[in-house]
């Protein structure tokens, strides 16, 4: 009983640690259905007090063991061959939710939370790295670049 009670008080910690290191403000963004497959989510970019972002991926859908690629690109989703960005945490499909830290873009540059608000850029979620890599499970344009294929806006919350 006391050992659960501690892991217990480990975990509040580890979660106020977390609650911590953001400042409260944040934007979100819908991720809409790219294929078949039925997935779609939201992304939420939080500011950390160090002035760097953390990125988050929840996606709804199908569940299983893979995980998911997850992407920054520049420019609009309907922009052919748009340019990495930014590599993100993959999404796990039996969670799906991905978490990253992003401090540095592909090219090394730097980009903060700041940067990120204004950001011509949108995010993929692909079905693998691999041979499937064009299928798209779910997108959304993010920052500065609003708005969604069909005139669709995304949601966008401002800063709390």
């Amino acid at each position: 009983m006391l050992c659960l009670l501690f892991i217990g008080m480990i975990s509040c910690a580890e979660s106020d640690n977390l609650n911590k290191e953001l400042t409260g403000n944040e934007f979100s963004y819908s991720l809409f259905s790219g294929s078949d497959f039925g997935y779609e989510g939201l992304v939420t970019i939080s500011e950390k007090r160090s002035g760097t972002a953390q990125v988050l991926i929840e996606l709804s859908g199908p569940t299983g063991e893979s995980f998911f690629p997850a992407h920054l690109h520049f420019n609009s989703f309907d922009t052919p061959d748009a340019e990495l960005a930014a590599l993100l945490s993959p999404i796990n499909a039996r969670t799906g939710i991905s978490l990253t830290d992003l401090d540095f873009l592909a090219d090394e540059s730097l980009i903060s939370f700041d940067d990120l608000v204004e950001f011509n850029g949108h995010i993929k979620i692909h079905f693998d790295d691999g041979a499937n890599q064009d299928i798209i499970l779910a997108f959304g344009n993010i920052g500065s670049n609003k708005l969604m294929l069909d005139g669709q806006a995304a949601q966008c919350d401002g800063p709390n």
